[in-house]
């Protein structure tokens, strides 16, 4: 019996779709920004910047499918992202912010005041 049918019958469970449903976006790999974020990574931390593949919620996917402005999301170590309980690792809060500085200086052009 399809499921369908199964919500049709009194005797069963209704199933209900709830929550937030959308559109991922996926943004190719080996771009320019990626390579600065990563080479300003390596100065930070030491070893080569990971990616992954996240089933959340990210701002980043409104800028790239609607902007479209291709979008790096980056941050710190954490555990139960936006959970009641959530948290951070706070001296990887404290490199991520160096790198951010370090790939805005570069992304931009800065130099070094002399």
């Amino acid at each position: 019996m399809s499921i369908a049918r199964r919500g049709q019958d009194s005797r069963l469970p209704r199933l209900e779709r709830t929550g937030f449903f959308t559109a991922g976006y996926r943004l190719d790999e080996g771009g320019e920004a990626e390579a600065v974020l990563g080479s300003a990574h390596r100065d930070v931390f030491g070893q080569h910047l990971q990616s992954f593949t996240t089933p959340g919620y990210l701002d980043g996917r409104v800028y790239t499918n609607y902007g479209p402005m291709p979008t790096l999301t980056y941050g710190p170590r954490s555990l139960d992202i936006h959970a009641f309980d959530e948290r951070v690792h706070i001296e990887s809060v404290r490199n991520i912010t160096k790198t951010i500085a370090l790939f805005i200086a570069e992304w931009c052009g800065l130099e070094p005041l002399k």
